[in-house]
């Protein structure tokens, strides 16, 4: 239906990956930068919409907080234009949903949603009223090369092919008249149930009153299934359930598209590398990371801690040009004589032509000549856990003598002259490698440039106010942040942005002065002392 205008704008259901919820809402909100969309968020449980035109921040913090908890596997979205206005034009819409799709590695699948109700008689009820209204809808199915089918999933819990069988008839009145085609039919309907199990139900703090509805209302639930769920009326809580859970919504449209940038997750998978390290970046995470840059073709990216490559390879396969430096040559190069490590992982994945060139150099003693180079720094900085981050020079705390000058080797050449030498080097707190990487980000970036980088941090000591704050870097945040939870630990992707064209000056990379500890502070020691808790000021004296 080329140009085909409506008078609601089309809503999307997107199905998404259960895994690492809290990086949806940047894979999203990038890919629609990236190509020049804008998104709107709907609540794919109370059909709750978030519109900032309107000035509701509290419902756009509660729903963001939805989709980042990952209660729900469904995003309902909408799109606008440069101006804000919500896109009503159904090809422009499919055609930013396309590149979602094949941009977002959360997305599973793409559908155009018709309706989505908290029961099957209700959405029967909506469908029935837009076959007579909405004609859109429907037009590619009655058109008379057509063919269609139906795709019945249960997120959650199992469902027999009888129940199956029985939603599907329950369709009836659509009264189709082109012809079912199972494989690769040219429209798929597909119908979605969502389930909540008890224990995220009580976790949740539902009310009693809406628990009571929904279970009342479980499509096809046997009298014995509905017997056994128990409620605590008085505290409004679960305290038992049933095998069917609870059912939350559904959701009924037509599929737009698969997910295909999921599949580059098996495409990069470390252990099928021609090179790889035990420190590694696995692939989802350098997959997001690389989507966080907006990395496309015609763009330069920087890794400053290459490392084996993770981070080269992913934003080249999005067509930028990239270039990695490491004070560790050797990781970059591997022992494979028939060539650096990285070349060869890159000329298997077809992208030897984007890898600039690997660089072994300190960066806190770089070679370049001037800022402004790069449309996007990516990194994962050593932090300690199997291999600390280094920089040159005299390491005084470890009690050796070390010769500040030249050493002469009995061949009459300087030992620094000889193959293979490695320059003395010393550890690079955390802290200090942090703030630096800001400040060198903000120097090499072009104006819009963007900086993302993995920060470990103690989890009870985090603090929003780790994140080193300076003019002209703004950091890009949905609700709590992007993270990794280890327990004690996690790791958090931060996102920067350069917000001016101002010249900024090269970084001194010397040591600062923080006001508060920051949760990254001494990583390494304390992964090793098993995180034991800082002492509160005036602790120390009190037991001494």
């Amino acid at each position: 239906m080329p140009g085909c205008t409506i008078k609601t704008a089309p809503r999307f259901t997107l199905n998404l990956s259960l895994t690492n919820p809290t990086f949806r809402l940047p894979d999203l909100y990038s890919t629609a930068k990236l190509f020049g969309f804008g998104l709107k968020i709907f609540h794919p449980w109370n059909n709750h919409e978030v519109d900032k035109e309107e000035d509701d921040e509290v419902s756009e913090r509660e729903t963001w907080e939805f989709v980042h908890s990952g209660r729900s596997a469904f995003v309902i979205i909408g799109f606008t234009d440069e101006d804000g206005r919500e896109v009503r034009d159904l090809e422009r819409c499919l055609r930013y949903c396309r590149q979602l799709g094949e941009r977002c590695i959360m997305i599973k699948s793409i559908h155009q949603l018709f309706h989505h109700a908290p029961t099957l008689p209700k959405l029967h009820e909506h469908l029935e009223q837009t076959k007579r209204n909405d004609v859109h809808l429907w037009k590619p199915d009655n058109e008379e090369k057509g063919s269609f089918a139906f795709d019945v999933q249960r997120i959650g819990k199992r469902r027999s092919q009888s129940a199956t069988r029985t939603i599907v008839e329950s369709f009836a009145y659509m009264a189709m008249t082109t012809p079912i085609r199972m494989k690769d039919p040219e429209v798929l309907y597909t119908y979605f149930e969502e389930y909540e199990d008890a224990q995220a139900q009580e976790r949740a703090q539902l009310l009693s009153g809406q628990l009571e509805q929904t279970r009342l209302d479980i499509p096809f639930a046997s009298e014995k299934d509905k017997k056994v769920v128990q409620i605590d009326y008085e505290e409004g809580k679960f305290v038992g359930g049933g095998n069917l859970g609870f059912l939350r919504q559904i959701y009924f449209g037509r599929l737009v598209c698969e997910g295909s940038a999921r599949l580059l997750i098996k495409k990069f998978e470390v252990k099928e590398r021609a090179f790889y390290g035990n420190t590694s970046m696995e692939s989802e995470m350098s997959l997001l990371m690389a989507g966080q840059t907006l990395s496309s073709a015609g763009k330069s990216v920087y890794d400053p801690f290459a490392g084996t490559g993770s981070l080269l390879y992913t934003c080249a396969h999005w067509g930028s040009m990239v270039i990695g430096s490491d004070i560790d040559g050797r990781q970059m190069r591997g022992k494979d004589a028939s060539g650096p490590g990285v070349f060869r992982a890159a000329t298997k994945y077809g992208l030897r032509n984007r890898i600039l060139d690997c660089l072994t150099f300190d960066v806190t003693r770089n070679g370049w000549r001037r800022g402004g180079l790069f449309d996007a720094i990516i990194t994962d900085p050593p932090y300690g856990v199997r291999a600390g981050a280094k920089r040159l020079g005299r390491n005084e705390k470890n009690g050796r003598m070390q010769k500040d000058e030249p050493v002469l080797m009995p061949d009459g050449t300087y030992s620094h002259l000889q193959p293979g030498y490695i320059p003395v080097s010393r550890p690079y707190e955390m802290t200090d490698l942090v703030y630096d990487l800001v400040l060198f980000g903000r120097w090499m970036l072009v104006p819009g440039g963007r900086l993302v980088f993995f920060l470990p941090t103690v989890t009870e000591d985090w603090d929003d106010l780790d994140v080193p704050v300076v003019q002209g870097m703004k950091e890009i945040k949905f609700c709590s942040g992007s993270s990794q939870d280890f327990g004690r630990w996690s790791r958090r992707l931060i996102t920067m942005e350069k917000t001016d064209s101002e010249t900024y000056p090269r970084p001194d990379f010397l040591p600062v002065e923080m006001e508060k500890v920051p949760g990254h502070h001494n990583f390494p020691q304390r992964f090793m002392e098993g995180f034991d808790p800082r002492p509160r000021p005036g602790q120390a004296n009190e037991s001494a």
